[in-house]
């Protein structure tokens, strides 16, 4: 129950927002179309007070235009000269006094009607009494103008008819009083706006002392004998002397630099000259000297594998047999024609071999002092076997037992 209860007041929840958010939406639509249909209807009454007629013809007027695809500007420009147009026929003047003789009909009377229906009757004489197209458009010229003349020609009285019913059935018309009405509203309206333009003139006209007492003020820093403009005078005065300053800092900081790499290149110096003179000590020693020897044999080797191109070509270009029977005679032969870089390496080769020789040699020699002792003291041995041999049948008792145990030991 409880947590129907929460699943419920969850949707109520949700519900008053969607609700919220919904009668938002509704009024900031409801106060845009108000403010449209304010600016729109108050356009149309100054242009109908404007050329003398009611905001009903003006409303016409558009839906007609809508209709035939004339866009408002163009009915707009049509409509201003015939007026004019109308004013001179009047008088007696103008061309359109010709063309409302010929259709028939009187300037003081069109005047007199609103602006829908003065088109249409222009429009309906156009067509009955100038069946002759180009001649009609001569005639519509010479009243709404050249270029207004075509677009009014496309609102022929069929499409005006057609305007009239749908603006008064759609309650598209509005009457004069209401149009009034909407005209003071949207001037009221405007006035709103005077309000914060109001306000910002005066920020302006209270700010405009400080902002120039702040411009005066920047403006006497910037000038030419201001700080900034005495600053920026002694830059460029003394450019050449802060280039110097700033060469010979950067001359300092290298030499700095050199300095310090003379001191690395000494110290380098000086430590190989260390290790030549331990290399020195360590030969006048004897394990040194043969520590010494190895790393070296050992170094120029492996230079002689680089060289060779691989470990398993070094044995080949030294010739280096592994029988120890006398001084290798390829040895010889690489001395005499392998390249100039290898022959110290093939005659250090050589004193290895040799020294292996004699080392191999002495090692021989100690094997064979021990075998000559063991094969002495074999002999020695022999002899005091048959010795004892020979002493045991003298030693021999009566019994048959213990002769017989003795000669299971013999």
């Amino acid at each position: 129950m409880e947590a129907a209860n929460a699943r419920l007041a969850a949707f109520s929840r949700r519900v008053c927002v969607a609700a919220a958010v919904a009668v938002a939406a509704a009024a900031a639509a409801g106060v845009a179309m108000i403010r449209s249909g304010l600016q729109t209807v108050d356009a149309q009454a100054k242009l109908a007070q404007s050329l003398g007629t009611t905001v009903a013809s003006i409303q016409t007027l558009e839906r007609a235009g809508e209709l035939a695809g004339v866009s408002m500007s163009g009915i707009e420009q049509a409509t201003k000269d015939l007026t004019r147009r109308l004013s001179q026929a009047a008088a007696g003047t103008g061309p359109a006094a010709d063309a409302l003789d010929r259709l028939g009909l009187s300037a003081n009377e069109l005047i007199a009607l609103p602006l829908d229906q003065r088109v249409g009757a222009i429009n309906a004489a156009i067509e009955s009494f100038v069946p002759v197209v180009a001649e009609g458009d001569a005639v519509a010229g010479q009243l709404y103008g050249e270029e207004g003349s075509i677009a009014m020609s496309r609102i022929d009285t069929a499409t005006l008819r057609q305007a009239t019913e749908d603006v008064l059935a759609f309650g598209v018309v509005v009457s004069e009083q209401d149009a009034d009405q909407i005209e003071r509203t949207n001037d009221a309206i405007s006035r709103l706006g005077l309000i914060w333009r109001g306000l910002s003139n005066q920020l302006a006209v209270a700010a405009a002392p400080a902002l120039k007492a702040v411009a005066d003020a920047m403006a006497a820093v910037a000038s030419r004998i201001g700080p900034l403009g005495i600053a920026i005078r002694g830059l460029f005065d003394n450019i050449g002397r802060l280039t110097t300053y700033a060469a010979t800092f950067a001359a300092f900081l290298v030499g700095r630099w050199v300095a310090g790499m003379a001191a690395a290149a000494l110290s380098v110096r000086g430590l190989a000259t260390a290790l030549v003179v331990l290399r020195g000590a360590l030969i006048r020693t004897g394990i040194g000297a043969l520590i010494v020897g190895a790393g070296e044999l050992v170094y120029q080797f492996t230079r002689l594998v680089s060289g060779a191109g691989g470990f398993g070509d070094a044995p080949s270009d030294l010739h280096v047999h592994r029988s120890f029977a006398g001084p290798p005679p390829p040895l010889q032969g690489a001395v005499r024609n392998g390249p100039a870089f290898r022959q110290f390496f093939v005659i250090q080769a050589g004193w290895f071999h040799h020294h292996l020789l004699l080392h191999n040699s002495q090692r021989l020699q100690r094997d064979e002092g021990v075998k000559e002792k063991d094969r002495q003291v074999s002999v020695l041995r022999r002899s005091a076997q048959r010795s004892r041999c020979r002493a045991e049948p003298s030693m021999r008792p009566a019994r048959g037992g213990e002769s017989n145990r003795i000669g299971r030991y013999s």
